[in-house]
């Protein structure tokens, strides 16, 4: 009995939610005891983390205890992947865009979404900015999302190394991140490497922010209760192993959207009048 889960997990949580948790399809029949065994789990969402756990149960249904929990990180689908960098961009020094991506990619072309309100028509507008390869990691933002186009299929697979196994950042663990938000639509991303639930996601108008407390003052609202303020749309957006995007839902009825490590997801602003921040809690 294979499980997998997209979440950063240890085997007690996988273990005390075992029936929540996604079931493999195609498991093979059992071979005899001590027989190596495999088999391949299709399906999956490109640029992913999943964790995967195995139970096995006798002829008399007697369940065994959790196995070892296995981590892996699907590759990036062929042409453009809406990324994030789930780290403290920061701490990135003097290596570039290019020392950390190079070595996933084989020519890095990375762009930005720089969204500039409505158009003429009322339509959510805005502009691609070309990401220079030479761009110091430090220069990103924290908890933004970017295109990254793959010229491959199924082999690009992105990390926080270079190509020689050096770690070029270091992870978040600040208790909150700050993500500026601008009218139209934002292409955010997860700070952390654990997914956040967009529930427990503040949104903030005219506030001041703290990475150890949030937001303070102005008006600070949860995710749910800012859609139903009409400052936001409930569809969050991620552009996945499809040609059209795939949508999640986070509004007064269900909210079941999740920000997900190295994914970058669509976020719209309907407001712009204001300042407005997305307090992203630490996982």
């Amino acid at each position: 009995d294979a499980r997998e889960y997209s979440s950063n997990v240890t085997s007690g949580y996988m273990d005390s939610g075992w029936s929540g948790l996604t079931q493999a399809s195609g498991e093979p029949a059992p071979q005899s005891a001590g027989t190596p065994e495999s088999f391949t789990i299709e399906g999956l969402e490109p640029n992913t983390l999943y964790y995967f756990a195995l139970k096995t149960i006798d002829d008399l249904y007697n369940s065994s205890a959790i196995s070892n929990t296995v981590a892996t990180h699907t590759a990036l689908k062929y042409g453009y992947n809406t990324i994030a960098l789930p780290y403290n961009t920061s701490t990135g020094g003097a290596y570039t865009v290019g020392d950390i991506f190079g070595d996933d990619v084989p020519t890095v072309s990375m762009y930005k979404w720089q969204p500039s309100g409505l158009d003429s028509n009322g339509n959510f507008s805005g502009s691609w900015v070309m990401v220079n390869p030479a761009t110091q990691i430090s220069a990103l933002s924290n908890g933004a999302g970017y295109f990254l186009y793959a010229y491959q299929m199924n082999t690009s697979v992105l990390d926080e190394k270079n190509s020689s196994g050096a770690t070029l950042v270091t992870g978040n663990t600040d208790n909150w991140v700050r993500v500026n938000l601008s009218r139209g639509r934002n292409l955010v991303g997860n700070p952390y490497l654990k997914n956040v639930d967009f529930a427990n996601i503040k949104i903030c108008k005219n506030s001041t922010f703290s990475s150890s407390t949030g937001c303070g003052g102005g008006e600070v609202k949860t995710f749910v209760a800012a859609v139903a303020a009409g400052w936001l749309d409930g569809d969050i957006l991620y552009y996945a192993n499809l040609t059209t995007y795939t949508s999640e839902t986070c509004n007064a009825i269900s909210c079941t959207a999740r920000l997900r490590p190295w994914w970058g997801q669509w976020v719209y602003l309907l407001n712009g009048t204001d300042t407005y921040i997305m307090a992203v809690p630490k996982p």
